[in-house]
Formats: structure tokens, sequence, C-alpha cells
């Protein structure tokens, strides 16, 4: 009975890898998606707590499990309530108009905010890097930390949420890409920091 059943397994081993192989060759993103969930399971399995953050309600369980494997979440509007363009899966992730990519932000800045102030504590969260002219803000940075890279000095820290799998980028394009805007955002982010010689971390 144990050989049969291992033989069975190999069986349904070598079909998966097959299926796997065919599919990626019709279409290369899914080879893109398998690498990146690879190793990434834990969030189906952990116990859902709302202190934590990963009490999912139905339909946002549903639309992370159909991006996780590149299928387009059910439901989606027809048009972007923001610019009111043709709404996809693409569009949600990229337009900076309808909110999403800020509350995906926002989202991501606070806990890691909450995280480094288990650690290193004193978080302080969007602090000004330079003043404009008429007094507003002009620069600011997503949260202030002491003590991570020297003891005495303050590090800023500043987060970008991308699009990883855009459906037009070619495999070996797409780190540079996607990276060309954000390297100017980080440009702009460290030539003030140079003055006071706090690092900058993107």
């Amino acid at each position: 009975m144990k050989e049969v059943r291992l033989n069975k397994n190999e069986t349904l081993e070598q079909q998966r890898r097959d299926l796997v192989t065919r599919m990626e060759e019709e279409n290369p993103r899914l080879a893109r998606i398998q690498d990146r969930v690879n190793g990434n399971s834990q969030w189906l399995t952990i116990v859902p707590s709302s202190a934590d953050g990963f009490d999912l309600d139905p339909i946002q369980f549903r639309d992370a499990l159909a991006m996780r494997y590149g299928h387009t979440p059910q439901n989606l509007p027809s048009s972007c309530d923001g610019c009111g363009a043709a709404f996809d899966l693409n569009h949600a992730l990229n337009c900076k108009k309808g909110g999403l990519m800020k509350r995906g932000h926002d989202s991501v800045r606070d806990d890691c905010l909450e995280i480094a102030k288990l650690v290193w504590g004193g978080a302080v969260r969007e602090p000004v890097l330079r003043i404009g002219n008429d007094g507003s803000p002009e620069l600011v940075a997503d949260m202030k930390l002491h003590g991570v890279w020297d003891s005495v000095r303050a590090a800023f820290f500043d987060h970008r949420i991308i699009n990883a799998d855009p459906p037009h980028t070619a495999p070996e394009l797409e780190t540079p890409s996607l990276s060309r805007p954000h390297k100017r955002n980080t440009r702009s982010m460290t030539r003030p920091l140079k003055i006071s010689e706090a690092p900058s971390v993107p």
C-alpha cells in the first residue's frame, strides 16, 4: 500500500509539473506569478485576528486568492471612480486617482510604523523634510526612526506601492521600467537630507 501511494504521489507531482510548464509556455506572466507565490502561503492558514490585520472579509479573501494566481477578481466596476477610464485589475493597481494606491500605501506605512515602534520606539509618522516658500510642507517622508543605522542619527523611510506584474512588461525589462519613476522620487528625497546628513531609505 505504501509503495502504491508513493507511486501515485509521484505521478500526480509529475502531472502538476507538466501542467505548470505548459501554462508558463502559453503565458509568461504565470512564471512570474509562480515564483512570487512559492513560499508565501502563510496568510492562507494563519488564524484570523483583527489585532494583527488578518481578519479578511469574504470578498477580500476571494480577491486576494484571485490576484495570487493571476485571475481577475469578480464583480469589478466598469469604470474607474477616480479618472473615469475603463476599469480592470491592472488599472486598479496603477491608477493614482481612484484612491486604491493611496489606501494601500497608507496601510503598509502604518503597519511598518507599528512594527518599528516595537523595535526602536519613538517612531514619527510623516516627518516634514522640506518647507515650501508658502510655509506648507513640500517634501514629507513616511516615517522617521532613531537608532536604525546609528544610535544618534535619524533615518527617514519612504514606501512605494507598485504593480509588480503589469501585463505589458516583459520579464527582462520589468525591474528597470518600474524603478525609473521611483528613482526620480528618491533623488528628490535625498537631496535635502544631504544637508542634515540623515540617511533616507526608499
